[in-house]
Parts: structure tokens; sequence; C-alpha cells
């Protein structure tokens, strides 16, 4: 339906609630002393990877689902964690970013197309498809995309840095 639509930013608080769901049964976020400061600092990773890419859904295609704030949230979490602490390359990690990305599509893709029939997106009219939910051509988008995603998580990790004075 039209509701479940979305042209304009919505509340993170919701978006947040089921993110620290995801980051505590994950183990991403660690328990002790700096656990608020970690809370605080993927809160505002999560909230700006949902923000991020439903603003690039708005531009390229002119509307976006829902959906799809907790999934581009989660998304750029994902490459945020992999370039905090992953020691490969650049190259490695934009390769490793678009792998977790493309993951992430399938497993939501499933979720929301297939098992909950909501046809928020559909690739099976596109080359070497699984199941309608992933495709080399958008998982080459993704890796086009973490090239400029590592050097934002970069440069949003000194910035919360300096914030939470680590």
């Amino acid at each position: 339906s039209a509701r479940d639509y979305i042209s304009a930013p919505v509340n993170c608080q919701l978006i947040y609630k089921t993110f620290l769901y995801f980051q505590y049964q994950t183990g991403i976020i660690p328990s002790g002393d700096t656990e608020m400061k970690k809370t605080g600092e993927y809160m505002v990773v999560f909230c700006v990877g949902a923000g991020a890419y439903a603003a690039l859904e708005l531009a390229f295609r002119g509307f976006t689902h829902w959906s799809m704030l907790p999934v581009g949230g989660l998304c750029f979490s994902g490459l945020y964690h992999i370039t905090e602490v992953s020691e490969e390359s650049r190259h490695i990690q934009w390769i490793m970013g678009a792998a977790f990305i493309t993951a992430v599509e399938f497993i939501s893709g499933s979720i929301l197309n297939i098992a909950l029939g909501w046809g928020v997106w559909d690739y099976s009219g596109r080359a070497g498809n699984l199941y309608g939910q992933i495709c080399p051509l958008f998982s080459a988008i993704w890796l086009m995309l973490c090239i400029p995603g590592c050097a934002i998580c970069q440069i949003l990790r000194r910035g919360l840095d300096r914030v939470y004075k680590k």
C-alpha cells in the first residue's frame, strides 16, 4: 500500500531499537565500561546508514520502502565494523563490504519479498539473479558504493572518537 512507502525522513527511535537488538545479539557491542560509548557510536552509524540509503533510493528511484531504513542501517553498520576491525587493505575491505551487503540483501529479500510477499524489489529480470533477491549487477554497485562508504566510515569514526573521547 502507499503507506508502506516513504518519501521523507522518519524517527530513528524504532530503527535504533531494532538495531540494538541485532547488535547485542551478534556481540558487536561489547559489555563493560565502553558499552554506552559503543552504543551511542553505533546508534549514530546506524542512523547515518539508514538515512543515506533512503536518500540514495529517493534520488535514483524516487521512492523507498520503510523496510529499507533498517536494512540500510544494518549494511552501513556492518561496513563500519569491517573498517574498524579488519587489518586488510582497503581493496579487500571494499570486497568484504560488498559481500556483507549482498548477504544482507539476500537475507532481507528472502524475508521481505519471498516470505512476507511485500515485493520491495525484484531482480528476477536481471542476469545471474538468485531467486530475484540478489544479482551480480547490484553486487557490483554495492562494491562501488563501498569505496566512498569506507572513506565515510573512517571520517565518521574520527568525528565520533572526538565526541566520545576514546
